[in-house]
């Protein structure tokens, strides 16, 4: 990643908490974009992945609700994306290795993994509540 992701319309579902959820995920993806980039030393690893996975799950608890709620025709799919997003953060973890590597491929992970999903599979989302 070349530069902080910049939050803008085609971010938008439509759905406020949602909506608010990812804006908070975006921040958590471009503060440790910000790590990188003025950190000369070991960069402490475990509050990135400890947000990434914990905002996470705290998130996708959010849009499962929605999922129920409104008999969500694409739940298994989503379901299925949120199982292999949290399958790769464990294998990351895992990887371990210099902190430095370990942080640009998490942000790397983080960025194409939120952005593509917000754009992507999250846009039905907002078919729920119209």
């Amino acid at each position: 990643m070349n530069q902080p992701i910049q939050w803008n319309v085609s971010f938008h579902i439509g759905i406020k908490v949602i909506d608010d959820q990812h804006q908070h995920m975006v921040g958590i993806i471009n503060g440790l974009y910000q790590t990188l980039e003025t950190t000369v030393g070991d960069i402490d690893m475990k509050d990135f992945f400890n947000d990434a996975v914990g905002y996470g799950e705290y998130h996708f608890q959010t849009e499962e609700a929605f999922f129920s709620r409104y008999d969500y025709p694409e739940r298994e799919q989503h379901l299925a994306a949120h199982h292999a997003y949290k399958q790769t953060l464990d294998m990351l973890l895992a990887e371990g290795g210099d902190a430095h590597e370990q942080a640009e491929k998490l942000l790397d992970f983080l960025e194409k993994w939120w952005v593509g999903h917000i754009t992507g599979m999250d846009q039905s989302l907002n078919q729920l509540v119209k």
